[in-house]
């Protein structure tokens, strides 16, 4: 729990106000007015008040002043939409509505600073407690970052007393998935829909009301939707409930409902999620011992979705995709995903809208800890897949591997570094969620999970002396990480940065937890190094044959180098004890004394985690020259035997990685398939064979399922990129044919696989026709061609030459087009390309908008 937050009040639930409001689903979900105040529907009579807009430049500081704090929220909206209508544009949508907030002064002034955004104000007041009207000097909204709409007063407010402030106001609804916006859809393959809905984290909330949209500015919300009777609104709050497709249990203190498209629903795709919803919110009380502290919990499904979803407090929102699971159609990793996201939103209704971080510089305080809980919560109700173990290879390997790059930056940036909504919004990015859960795993291990939890519920364990706020700032207050280099026959420590490129490296000092294990002790000892060192210490030393394992499981964010005489010993050990388990393995069928035996010796080998952190270091070390790519090649030698999924994701991630030097094309490696995807993406002939028939039974027999879900994309792939037209055109019939969403992703990977440019130049022009490729696949469809060597130029060539509608089509989307520039360029490495990208980079002129201009640097600054 931060410093800067704040604990909800007992008595009245408080929502941030970048959280949504509102879900309006029109004529499939649409929302359901809650209202529980004194406050008229209609805003008091007066005169409307002139407000000036002025272009500016943004002040700066753009934080709200503090003399004033909102207590309270009473907001009347309706959306302008007609779904029956059979010639609507975008034009026409409008939405309209009128806010009340009541506030504290807490120094006199004589001006009121709230956001607004996009909106035409055409009403407001300032009242006093009595209900007196403050008069207004002037009202002028700012058209520029701070978003400010600054409201000049003849008088001035005082101290420790309550106002009000009224508004009415319009605004546009667009698709730009911003604030309140629009997705248009198709019931059941008919007439034409319109669906209203809202995204509002982290600045957009001022695009629908007046407001004060900060996030330590918490509130009551009393929110009223005006809408047709033949229609449903959600909203945070619990309402009534309609006739409507959806899945619902109640769990007594609380209902849980799961909304979708009805014919998901009908078929059950909505089934999975919605019984793992109440098992992972369970989980999640029982874990914080604090109960969920809503009547209520909606999970609805759209179309249309900035990211895979949002956690609004009793109401998520979740893209369709990211949900639905169909039983035989969808993959395992698809149903594994699906579970991840339930159990991250669902964590952040304690950690995000239970407790909100002040600022937007601590945001990791919000994902970090969602995204480090998810897999608590997905292993909570899913124990057969081990998923908590996960987190080392999607989170933590991750993370190392992009932090080697020296394109990184600080978990949390100075509070004044964070001004605009723009810097507010690149803190959503891989740093916080994916670093942060990494230290946040690593702290959990240091200190025990116990210590951790209690530490959380703000309790202290008088036996624990741990400096954990220095620890922690070493980790969140720099960028980067270390290499710990030890030396077994001296025992000697030590830690430097850790970059691919060593020349770019800094003066840079952890405090690293090192736990450490060595052959035949089952203790494991831990460590915490917080020099630079070189140090020595007894625990590093090794005697005779011992071998030495620093960072057991892989539980610290850093990786571990040794001397080459216990690289030996380690690669060694991976080998005879596979043949030892294998041995013991047969033993235990014969004798049921030797079962004893196994599991003693098991604990003193090295675990499987471990296993894949070996070979995931050695390949890393290998390419920042720190050891030979033979050693790192060796470690791999005991996979032939290797059944576990972990070490085996390691090595075909690292494989990958030579293979970019290589220029080969990249691989997918979901573990069921990892035997297919190394040797199809191998040129293995027996492979080519299998995949070019199935797909030819495939051509025969359309509506065969024979091919396994996990194995499509492979087998798609590989047979495309053998085959030629013919194969091409029946893979693209199937994409326009099916209904399947799992389905059209694996068809729109493979049909990039082509190897042939005039098929690739074809899908190339499909991708800008939104009648054959939908406008959400076209940076898909740009970086799966990119990955296929054959593409790679292509897929450059035509971005350059597209540009300028790339950017007018998607300017609301800076995250996608960045994602597309790294896509696109990760292969480059010649001069010749790196001169491309400096003169596409001078070309974007001085209007360049900055996220993009920082992507382009920043693929120029990693090759």
């Amino acid at each position: 729990m931060s410093r800067g937050a704040r604990r909800v009040s007992k008595t009245a639930a408080r929502a941030a106000v970048t959280a949504a409001v509102l879900a309006l689903l029109l004529a499939a979900i649409a929302v359901i007015a809650v209202h529980q105040g004194k406050w008229k529907r209609d805003p008091p009579e007066g005169r409307p008040v002139v407000v000036t807009a002025v272009l500016s430049e943004a002040p700066p500081n753009m934080r709200l002043p503090k003399s004033l704090i909102p207590d309270r929220y009473r907001v009347y909206l309706q959306v302008h939409l007609d779904s029956k209508a059979s010639n609507v544009t975008r034009e026409t949508f409008t939405f309209s509505g009128n806010s009340t907030v009541k506030f504290k002064c807490t120094e006199a002034t004589a001006w009121i600073y709230i956001h607004c955004k996009d909106l035409n104000v055409t009403f407001l007041r300032a009242m006093d407690e009595k209900q007196s009207t403050v008069e207004v000097k002037n009202v002028t909204v700012k058209k520029d970052e701070s978003n400010f709409l600054e409201i000049e007063l003849r008088d001035t407010l005082r101290a420790n007393e309550t106002y009000y402030l009224i508004t009415a106001f319009s605004g546009p609804l667009v698709h730009d998935s911003a604030g309140l916006y629009i997705i248009e859809y198709r019931e059941n393959e008919g007439s034409q829909r319109y669906l209203a809905t809202s995204h509002m984290q982290p600045t957009d909330a001022r695009k629908v009301f007046p407001c004060f949209d900060e996030p330590h500015m918490k509130a009551v919300f009393e929110v009223t939707i005006i809408h047709r009777k033949d229609t449903i609104a959600l909203t945070n709050a619990a309402q009534k409930v309609f006739n409507y497709e959806a899945k619902m249990t109640d769990y007594g203190r609380y209902v849980i409902k799961t909304w979708g498209p009805p014919e998901a629903i009908v078929a059950g795709h909505a089934d999975y999620a919605h019984r793992i919803s109440g098992q992972i919110l369970k989980f999640f009380e029982d874990h914080y011992d604090m109960k969920y502290p809503l009547p209520k919990l909606d999970q609805v499904a759209v179309a249309k979705l900035a990211g895979n979803a949002m956690e609004n407090w009793g109401l998520v929102m979740y893209n369709k995709k990211a949900i639905l699971y169909e039983e035989g159609v969808s993959t395992t990793t698809e149903k594994e995903n699906i579970a991840a996201v339930i159990a991250h939103e669902l964590a952040h209704q304690w950690f995000g809208n239970l407790v909100t971080m002040k600022w937007w510089n601590d945001l990791w305080l919000n994902e970090a800890f969602a995204t480090y809980y998810s897999y608590l919560g997905v292993d909570g109700v899913e124990p057969a897949w081990n998923f908590k173990d996960l987190i080392i290879s999607n989170e933590v390997q991750y993370m190392l591997q992009f932090e080697s790059l020296d394109s990184s930056r600080p978990i949390i940036k100075e509070e004044d570094e964070v001004q605009s909504p723009e810097d507010i919004a690149e803190q959503f990015d891989i740093i916080t969620y994916k670093k942060g859960a990494s230290i946040l795993n690593m702290l959990s291990d240091y200190l025990s999970e116990s210590v951790f939890e209690n530490g959380l519920k703000a309790t202290n364990d008088s036996n624990k002396n741990i400096q954990v706020a220095e620890m922690m700032e070493s980790w969140t207050k720099q960028e980067g990480y270390p290499v710990i280099t030890i030396n077994t026959s001296s025992g000697e420590v030590s830690q430097r940065h850790f970059l691919l490129n060593q020349s770019a490296e800094q003066n840079l000092t952890w405090h690293v937890p090192i736990k450490v294990m060595k052959s035949g002790l089952r203790e494991v000892k831990l460590d915490l190094l917080t020099v630079k060192g070189p140090v020595s210490k007894p625990t590093y030393k090794s005697r005779e044959e011992e071998w030495i394992l620093a960072n057991v499981n892989s539980t610290g964010y850093y990786r571990v180098n040794y001397d080459l005489e216990n690289w030996r010993r380690l690669v060694m050990q991976l080998e005879t004890q596979h043949q030892h388990i294998r041995k013991i393995a047969i033993k235990k069928l014969q004798f049921k004394a030797t079962l004893k035996v196994a599991v003693l010796n098991y604990q003193r080998e090295i675990p499987v985690i471990s296993r894949g952190q070996l070979i995931d270091d050695a390949f890393n070390l290998a390419v920042a020259r720190q050891i030979n790519f033979t050693l790192a090649l060796d470690t791999t030698k005991f996979l032939r035997k290797e059944t576990e999924f972990i070490p085996w994701n390691s090595a075909i991630k690292s494989f990958q990685y030579l293979k970019h030097l290589l220029d080969f094309t990249e691989v997918s490696s979901p573990m069921k398939i990892n035997a297919v995807t190394l040797a199809c993406s191998n040129d293995v002939t027996k492979c080519h064979k299998m995949a070019t028939d199935a797909f030819n039974k495939l051509e025969k027999n359309p509506d065969s399922e024979w091919i396994h879900p996990n194995l499509k994309r492979r087998i798609y792939c590989t047979a495309i990129a053998a085959g030629g037209e013919k194969e091409w055109d029946f893979a693209w019939e199937m994409f326009q044919n099916t209904k399947s969403m799992t389905e059209k992703k694996d068809l729109l990977s493979a049909l990039a696989c082509t190897k042939q440019t005039s098929l690739l130049k074809r899908y190339l022009e499909y991708s800008l026709d939104p009648d054959k490729i939908k406008k959400s696949d076209f940076f898909s469809i740009i970086q799966f061609i990119a990955t296929n060597a054959d593409g790679q130029q292509l897929a450059w060539d035509f971005i350059q030459s597209k540009w300028e509608y790339i950017i007018q089509t998607y300017e609301e989307e800076e995250v996608p087009v960045i994602d597309l520039i790294h896509g696109v360029t990760q292969r480059f490495s010649s001069e010749a390309k790196l001169e491309e990208l400096r003169q596409f980079l001078k070309n974007q002129g001085e209007e360049a908008i900055p996220s993009v201009v920082w992507a382009l640097e920043s693929a120029i600054e990693n090759k």
